[in-house]
């Protein structure tokens, strides 16, 4: 086999493994990462809140500078995995549960994803370039305590979102489960 067939069946099987921890194929995951970011936001927001002349101010600080890039760099994974997770719908049938048919994501929703994935990206680079300025000694608080309330607000969505589609995988495999034991039971 040739050096580039090599390479070729590498990259597509480092793909494969990539689209098995998409949002649509590990709920339970991405359920999980959702809630720990919500419950760091929470958090986050009642140490910001104290204000400038609390003693924990600089750790406050650090910490806000810390989650605001690691959470940019979950969400422009969680992203880039949706597109590469194979084109299905959140209402589609994520790791083959909740239906019998996949449902191709639209040309509409697909575009919607890109821009995601550029507005993610963009933050993504901001969040790098706040982490700079700190670095410098140049202000970066102007706008943390908003910005941690609007976290706290989409992770407490995104977080509903992914577990209503983790109890919907949940239910299609106890269906499965028990017609399983079902058959069996009567021996079919």
């Amino acid at each position: 086999m040739s050096t580039a067939a090599t390479s070729s069946t590498s990259t597509a099987s480092f793909a494969d493994t990539l689209k098995l921890y998409s949002p649509q194929k590990a709920t339970y995951l991405w359920f999980i990462i959702n809630a720990v970011c919500l419950f760091v936001s929470a958090a986050l927001v009642v140490l910001v809140a104290h204000g400038p002349e609390s003693r924990g101010d600089h750790f406050a600080r650090q910490c806000y500078l810390i989650y605001n890039l690691g959470t940019s760099i979950v969400w422009c994974t969680e992203v880039a995995l949706h597109l590469l997770g194979g084109g299905e719908s959140d209402g589609g049938s994520g790791s083959g549960a909740g239906g019998n048919e996949q449902q191709s994501i639209s040309r509409r929703d697909k575009l919607a994803k890109y821009v995601e994935l550029v507005l993610a990206a963009y933050f993504v680079l901001d969040s790098a370039y706040v982490v700079a300025r700190w670095k410098m000694k140049l202000d970066h608080t102007s706008a943390m305590l908003g910005d941690l309330v609007v976290n706290v607000l989409v992770y407490a969505w995104a977080t509903v979102v992914t577990w209503r589609l983790t109890k919907r995988d949940m239910d299609y495999y106890e269906r499965i489960d028990s017609e399983a034991r079902s058959k069996e039971r009567t021996g079919v």
